[in-house]
């Protein structure tokens, strides 16, 4: 069996009132591309939830690839994030170009999360 290295349902951030609650409680940081809402949790395990909408992304295979590298960003800097653990929200503010990666996904939300002090 292969070991799975994703989010497990316990940690993402599902409905809706647990998204308003970040949203409403925690603090927002943007630039360019993104809006990263953090909010404190008392869980014991970060969470994060996605809202990246068709109307800012159109095509579903760059929205889920976009989703895709949020997600792997989010996962392999889990252990640097201190002061946690953290529901997080990451949000599309205007449509990325076509020259997104990894490396500019995962720079942009380094960033976001060290102006939230999270990092």
């Amino acid at each position: 069996m292969r070991k799975r290295h994703g989010f497990s349902a316990v940690r993402r951030l599902k409905k809706n009132f647990e998204f308003k609650k970040v949203r409403d409680k925690g603090a927002s940081y943007r630039d360019g591309v993104f809006v990263l809402s953090i909010f404190k949790n008392g869980m014991g395990r970060h969470r994060l939830g996605l809202s990246i909408g068709s109307a800012k992304i159109p095509l579903a295979s760059r929205r889920n690839r976009l989703k895709r590298l949020i997600k792997e960003a989010v996962r392999l800097n889990q252990p640097a994030l201190k002061n946690g653990p953290y529901d997080i929200v990451v949000s599309i503010r205007r449509p990325p170009g076509r020259k997104l990666n990894y490396a500019i996904v995962e720079n942009t939300l380094l960033g976001l999360l060290r102006r939230a002090k999270a990092l």
